[in-house]
């Protein structure tokens, strides 16, 4: 009692548990609704399709808090109904609209069981997957694998997608602990390159592009010896000694016109 008379308690935290619990709450509340409506359904047999359809107006107001395939059964459970096309895509649409939004409980998206998805939820999931792959950098990608011990079509994508630009950016951008995992991480791939090619492509080739460009950049001295620190000691050092392709050895005149004359 003391320490709360103190005033010393977080009250942001407090905050955000008690907003967490009430999330959780209202989820569980949908996810019961919906489950009580869809058992009446399919085994009241004394309701009627109009009691049927008034209990159906709250979902459209709910919706963010289902899953989609509780969703989808409800659009086909509501749809079913006589007049009961518009209710049962007001359900549909509503949850569209949260989960663009964002305002939608985590859950499984794998679909492991093959269950029902409505046509239009299907067509939110790939938007947001396509902008979810496009907005994916290398850093994020290499860090999913790093934490994960693993990846995903994501990370797949990114890695595919990422030119030596990038990952020359990207290791010229990361702070020190970042580079020092993000550059651990790429040269296990390029070293074990046969485990990692047929999911990523030429990721590892254009991450050595990228090293070897930097080791050779006379305006970043400490960085091209860091890279230069990192890799000559591994079978990839022959790589990285290679010359840039956009680095032209100087012509010399004379020999040149030696050989011209004869």
């Amino acid at each position: 009692m003391e320490f709360l008379e103190s005033g010393l308690f977080n009250t942001a935290r407090i905050q955000t548990i008690i907003d967490a619990y009430v999330a959780e709450t209202n989820a569980m509340d949908a996810r019961s609704r919906a489950s009580s409506f869809l058992r009446r359904a399919f085994w009241d047999h004394r309701a009627t399709e109009a009691d049927l359809l008034a209990e159906a107006e709250q979902f459209p107001i709910i919706a963010g808090l289902l899953d989609p395939y509780v969703t989808t059964q409800l659009f086909e459970t509501i749809s079913a109904l006589a007049n009961g096309q518009a209710p049962a895509k007001a359900v549909v649409d509503a949850w569209v609209a949260a989960f663009a939004k964002g305002e939608h409980p985590s859950f499984a998206d794998s679909n492991p069981f093959n269950n029902p998805i409505h046509p239009d939820i299907k067509a939110a999931f790939d938007a947001s997957e396509a902008t979810a792959q496009a907005d994916t950098t290398v850093v994020e990608a290499c860090t999913h694998i790093i934490v994960s011990s693993g990846w995903g079509s994501l990370q797949e994508v990114a890695m595919r997608r990422a030119s030596a630009d990038d990952f020359e950016a990207a290791i010229r951008g990361l702070d020190i602990d970042e580079l020092s995992r993000f550059m651990r991480r790429m040269i296990e791939m390029r070293l074990q390159r046969s485990n990692y090619d047929c999911h990523f492509g030429t990721a590892t080739q254009h991450f050595m592009d990228a090293c070897r460009a930097i080791s050779h950049d006379s305006t970043t001295p400490r960085l091209a010896a860091l890279i230069r620190n990192l890799i000559e000691k591994t079978a990839l050092a022959s790589e990285l000694d290679l010359v840039p392709a956009d680095v032209v050895a100087p012509v010399d005149e004379a020999a040149s016109d030696a050989t011209t004359s004869q």
